[in-house]
């Protein structure tokens, strides 16, 4: 749209620099196309104002965010779901059957960006190697980083170009990368509650949407992702954030910076109840033990009889859906 609105102007300018003093005497089709252009720039400058006056806006930056994030979360579920593929919560034995380990270190520093799975798992299943990946999706890695571990026999050759299926770049993205979806709508509920804009129902918003992100999140909780082949040995081992992780990250910070406001208190709980209702017992597990972490931490100080009520309400709630069985 701004190059639209650029481009007609430096047209409509350069028009009249190179127009000759004889042409002025007729009608002259690059004023006239000038002169179109420039309406049409203004219809485009327009819409370019509106457009960014709309995506600052905090509902629409939210919005966008969490459909960055379900469509991320789909992409993994769907990963997640092939036959092949299977999610584990124990860390799979070291290989021993081996003669011979090669281990790739980062050839740069940077975030992780992208693993091409597919790929580590095809040339493992074809030369009958175990690769292990040590480092999890959006992690910061230096030159000095293991990043892969191959199991191999002697007389398998292991390419250097191996490694290249990790990508590094400077910053994390989305892509892949769930928790960095999560992160960018926790950052957003944090700025709300800064004392210069002091927000919560936007804050109390991004809760509701991390709860149900969380959710979907939680189909799959193993911290191993394991590829198998046909006789299901398991050729390439990817690491996962675990729900206990997930849990700090996403509702830590949240939690530490609304510890004074009782309606971020009560949003906290409403979604540690709703992600308890709709989760494998696992699931429920690690809330009961992460609640106590949202409790504690909040200034009792600031609360009244009528806050307790509404809260105790709340917990009532929550042990409730704790102590309901799958």
């Amino acid at each position: 749209m701004l190059g639209v609105f650029m481009g007609g102007f430096l047209y409509s300018i350069l028009s009249l620099a190179f127009m000759q003093q004889a042409t002025f005497e007729g009608e002259v089709i690059s004023a006239i196309v000038a002169v179109m252009l420039a309406v049409l720039c203004l219809f485009f400058f327009a819409y370019f104002i509106h457009f960014v006056a709309s995506s600052i806006q905090v509902s629409n930056l939210i919005n966008s965010l969490v459909e960055d994030v379900k469509d991320e979360i789909d992409r993994e579920e769907k990963r997640l779901g092939q036959d092949h593929v299977a999610i584990s919560s124990l860390e799979p034995e070291m290989v021993t059957e081996y003669d011979a380990v090669t281990s790739f270190k980062s050839e740069s520093f940077g975030f992780i960006q992208f693993m091409n799975h597919d790929r580590l798992f095809e040339w493992a299943d074809e030369n009958g190697a175990v690769i292990h990946i040590n480092q999890l999706i959006g992690e910061f890695v230096t030159t000095s980083t293991i990043l892969l571990t191959v199991h191999h026999d002697d007389d398998v050759e292991v390419p250097d170009s191996l490694v290249g299926n990790i990508e590094l770049g400077k910053e994390r993205i989305v892509y892949q990368d769930v928790d960095y979806g999560l992160q960018k709508i926790v950052d957003v509920a944090i700025r709300a509650l800064s004392p210069g804009i002091n927000d919560p129902n936007t804050a109390v918003q991004c809760i509701h949407y991390l709860s149900e992100a969380l959710i979907k999140n939680f189909k799959y909780t193993g911290t191993h992702v394991i590829y198998n082949d046909e006789m299901h040995i398991g050729r390439l081992v990817a690491k996962r954030s675990s729900v206990e992780d997930k849990l700090y990250k996403v509702l830590s910070q949240i939690s530490f910076y609304g510890r004074q406001d009782v309606t971020i208190l009560k949003a906290l709980i409403e979604s540690l109840e709703n992600i308890a209702m709709n989760s494998t017992d696992d699931v429920k597990r690690e809330i009961d033990v992460f609640s106590p972490y949202v409790y504690d931490g909040f200034d009792e100080d600031v609360l009244h009889g009528i806050d307790y009520k509404y809260i105790n309400e709340r917990q009532v709630r929550l042990s409730e859906a704790l102590n309901r069985v799958q």
